[in-house]
């Protein structure tokens, strides 16, 4: 029997994206209503950790 299941990637880090940006947007928002720059920093850093959360960058 084979098993023609795919996974569709696009979708996959759409939504770890759209995870990181949520998860940013409210980190530079929680101790300040106007964060400035800052909320460029959070959203980074947090769409970078969902990614990594599923996907192997093959680094260390």
């Amino acid at each position: 029997m084979k098993n023609n299941m795919r996974i569709k990637a696009y979708t996959v880090v759409e939504r770890a994206v759209d995870e990181g940006v949520a998860l940013g947007y409210n980190r530079a928002h929680k101790h300040t209503d106007t964060p400035g720059e800052a909320i460029k920093e959070y959203v980074r850093r947090e769409v970078m950790i969902a990614l990594c959360e599923i996907m192997d960058f093959g680094e260390e």
